[in-house]
């Protein structure tokens, strides 16, 4: 079993070692420019990016100048509910404890 993962091991690096040879050639170097030509972004979508960066701009001057103060009235909402979430889950810890853990934690408390 160790063979055949040390032979398996022993292919992959000659694989490698051949296409690096490969690629460190004149015809492997062009392919690799050739890659790195394909990928570059079109002249058109810089165009576009432009475009979507003044959108997002104007969503961003929409929220800091409307939205924000419209939800400022309902953060005392959201953090007396996130409160009671918390009190409740608290008291189902300590109804569902044993005394000695009640205890425990009571201890705890008083000596922090």
């Amino acid at each position: 079993m160790v063979r055949a993962f040390y032979k398996n091991y022993k292919v992959n690096e000659i694989q490698r070692r051949v296409l690096k040879k490969i690629l460190n050639s004149s015809a492997g170097k062009i392919a690799q420019y050739f890659l790195e030509w394909k990928n570059l972004p079109d002249v058109g979508e810089h165009f576009l990016r432009q475009r979507l960066s003044v959108f997002e701009k104007g969503l961003d001057k929409f929220y800091r100048a409307k939205l924000k103060f419209t939800f400022e009235a309902f953060k005392v909402f959201i953090y007396e509910g996130d409160n009671r979430k918390k009190h409740s889950m608290r008291k189902l810890v300590m109804t569902t404890m044993s005394d000695s853990n009640r205890m425990f934690s009571k201890w705890r408390q008083l000596t922090t």
